[in-house]
Order: structure tokens, then C-alpha cells, then sequence
């Protein structure tokens, strides 16, 4: 009838203004739905978990994650350093970087930066690094006992120098000096890797032989070489 039909118009958008606010609600939801996940997303792959998971640099099947990358790249910066101050100190302001300055911003030669050059440096000794240790595990090599003491001497020797310094733990220490993904756990992995490296290197060196038809041999294919100098005149 008359009265009936207001009364369903009344019915009917009331049923479809609680459709529209039902929608409105659900989309709402999905829209801080995906920002939570956009959010927790972001958050990941920014931490450090994942610069533990991840490949930064790899050599044949042997892969290095960005934290243990990081931790080889300053290992060798200070391995570098040590040696220029010990060795040739008097060069120094040649041979290092501005330490007040970061080394992406200071120019290593025309073409590239320190940062790129320590980059290239640690990429080449690990390509060197891997080989070695790939052929030491290829022919059973073993560490010696004294290569091993080494190695657990380094290892405490850095636990007391985190304990010296007053860091609460050893991760943190690790976090200031070789980067904020590493732990002490991939320290002692990947220093145990260099140790073998280096014994391998040096084990193999000590045993090679020749015969001196053999050196003979060798001079006679590049002696144009072997008979060259360089000399400076002053």
C-alpha cells in the first residue's frame, strides 16, 4: 500500500548505508593490512638478519653473505693499515686514506674511490683465499697444532679486547669494528677460514721441489724475461 512504500525506501537505505560502511571498514582494514606488512617488509630488509642470509660475493660455489663480506672487507682494511704503519710508516700520508673522512668520498685515483679499492682488494683476496682452500680440502690438508693455537689466541684476543673497551658482549664489539651484522659466530667461521687459507699457502710453498732440468727448463721459455731489469737514475 501507500504507507508501505516510504517505509521500504527508509528500509532499503538504511541497508545500503550499513553495505557502504561495511565495505568502508573492510578496506580500511586491507589498506593498514598491506602497510603493516609493507612496514614489517622494509624493517627486514633493513636488519641484520638478513645481511646474514643474503649472497653479497660469491667464488664457484662458495658464497659470502653482506655480514660476512663486510666483516673480510674490514678485516683486510686493518690488515692494510697494520702493515703501512709497521712497514712503511714513513709513507703513510700516501698509502692510507683520510681517517676524518669517509672513503666513499675520497678518491683512491682518477677512476675510483678507497671505498671501491678496498673493494677490489678484498674481492681479489677472497677469489685467492678460496682457491687455496678449496685445493687444502681437495688434498686433505690439515691445520697444525700451532696454526690452531694461532687461531684460538686471535679468537680470545678479541673477546678481551671487547671485555677491555667495556662492551657488554662480544657481538657488540664485533658490530663496532666489522660491521653491525656480525656476531661471533661468523668471526670465528670465517677467521677459521683465513687460518686454513694462510697454513694451506704456507704448507704448500714449503714443499715445492724442482730439478734443475726443470729450472733449466723454465729459464730457457722466459729468459728474455728473467734477464730484464729496471733500474732508476739519479
Amino acid at each position: 500500500s501507500k504507507a508501505e512504500g516510504p517505509k521500504n525506501r527508509r528500509e532499503q537505505a538504511r541497508k545500503q548505508e550499513a553495505a557502504k560502511r561495511k565495505r568502508t571498514r573492510l578496506i580500511v582494514i586491507i589498506v593498514i593490512a598491506v602497510c603493516i606488512v609493507l612496514l614489517a617488509t622494509a624493517l627486514f630488509m633493513n636488519s641484520n638478519a638478513v645481511r646474514r642470509i643474503g649472497t653479497a660475493y660469491e667464488v664457484g660455489d662458495m658464497r659470502f653473505s653482506p655480514a660476512e663480506f663486510t666483516f673480510h672487507y674490514n678485516n683486510y682494511y686493518y690488515d692494510y693499515v697494520e702493515y703501512v704503519y709497521t712497514d712503511a710508516y714513513q709513507y703513510a700520508n700516501v698509502l692510507l686514506p683520510d681517517t676524518t673522512q669517509p672513503l666513499d668520498g675520497q678518491m683512491y685515483n682518477e677512476s675510483i674511490t678507497w671505498k671501491q679499492h678496498f673493494q677490489e682488494y678484498c674481492e681479489e683476496c677472497l677469489t685467492r683465499d678460496v682457491a687455496l682452500y678449496r685445493e687444502g680440502r681437495e688434498v686433505g690438508f690439515e691445520m697444525t697444532a700451532e696454526d690452531m693455537q694461532k687461531y684460538q689466541d686471535e679468537v680470545d684476543g678479541i673477546e678481551s679486547s671487547a671485555t677491555a673497551l667495556g662492551y657488554s658482549n662480544v657481538d657488540k664489539y664485533l658490530a663496532r669494528y666489522y660491521g653491525p651484522a656480525c656476531t661471533y659466530d661468523i668471526l670465528k667461521e670465517q677467521l677459521l677460514f683465513l687460518y686454513y687459507a694462510d697454513g694451506y699457502e704456507k704448507y704448500f710453498n714449503e714443499n715445492l721441489s724442482f730439478s734443475d732440468e726443470e729450472i733449466l727448463a723454465k729459464y730457457e721459455e722466459k729468459k728474455d724475461i728473467y734477464d730484464s731489469f729496471t733500474f732508476r737514475y739519479y
